[in-house]
């Protein structure tokens, strides 16, 4: 279904349903870039990420907790509740501020 977007630097957006760090690996082998919320029990996902409750009472709003899996960007974001999700569009090594 997304081999003509292969090899192009094309961004794909997921949803927790679909998203995962196998995906993104297999995606990001192919230059297909991708992000989108992740749920946290799906192979891959780092331990020290899985606790979202937990996660979300260290965090303040607007901030992140990031961690590389296999390469790939695992993050957890506090909202109103703390999302997790899956990047390799940006750098994980960028500082960015959300208000």
């Amino acid at each position: 279904m997304v081999e003509p977007i292969y090899n192009n630097g094309h961004h794909i957006y997921t949803d927790n349903f679909f998203s995962s760090v196998r995906l993104a690996t297999s995606l990001r082998e192919k230059e297909a870039l991708t992000i989108g919320t992740a749920r946290t029990g799906y192979k891959g996902w780092p331990q020290a990420l899985k606790d979202l409750k937990s996660l979300g009472k260290q965090l303040n709003h607007g901030e992140e907790i990031s961690l590389l899996s296999n390469g790939i960007q695992c993050l957890v974001w506090k909202d109103k509740r703390p999302v997790a999700y899956i990047n390799t569009i940006s750098d994980p090594n960028a500082t960015t501020h959300v208000f």
